[in-house]
């Protein structure tokens, strides 16, 4: 069980990573697409958390209603790393980009919240609880290193965009390790 917990922590580890990118980084990446209006760019970063909020719901009531877990986890991750990419090698474009980061919030900020959708399967009993605060716990330490890692990315290259593409890789990774839990395990 201690080595469920510890891929649980480091799958959700991936999923903060990439939230954590989105948050801190999505006025960044609305202004380098070409906003330069501190309103208008205010503005145009609500738009990926009103379509992540419509994804949350749908992905979540498929999840509920299809009893399957992994793919309803996997899928919004890679959605979201597709969105981080595609907004990055769009970025010239305004309304190509914020197309593209609607994208990437509805499949990170998805993830988040269906990931908790496999400890509260896999975890059970008395260990329940304790497992979830470990996982938590860990996993938010993402919160620290995911701007510390883009800004230190960011300044050896010069550009975000290589931020962007790291994050995009820690969520393919988080996507992979997914795949370790076994379908009937989390599958109820």
């Amino acid at each position: 069980e201690e080595r469920r917990l510890w891929l649980l922590a480091l799958i959700y580890f991936c999923v903060v990573m990439g939230q954590y990118a989105l948050t801190f980084w999505l006025p960044t990446l609305v202004r380098n697409s070409g906003v330069s209006e501190p309103l208008h760019i205010g503005l145009l970063t609500s738009l990926p958390y009103l379509c992540a909020i419509i994804f949350m719901l749908l992905a979540g009531r498929s999840g509920d209603r299809y009893r399957e877990r992994r793919w309803h986890l996997i899928v919004p991750m890679l959605i979201g790393l597709t969105g981080l990419t595609l907004a990055t090698l769009l970025s010239h474009s305004v309304s190509l980009s914020l197309l593209s980061l609607c994208i990437a919030a509805a499949g990170i900020l998805s993830a988040s919240s269906l990931f908790w959708m496999l400890p509260t399967n896999l975890l059970g009993g008395v260990s329940a609880a304790a497992g979830i605060a470990a996982v938590n716990c860990i996993a938010n330490l993402a919160g620290f290193f995911s701007p510390w890692l883009i800004g230190t990315i960011t300044t050896a290259t010069g550009t975000p965009a290589s931020g962007m593409y790291f994050i995009a890789a820690v969520l393919l990774g988080g996507a992979l390790c997914v795949l370790r839990i076994r379908a009937a395990d989390v599958n109820r």
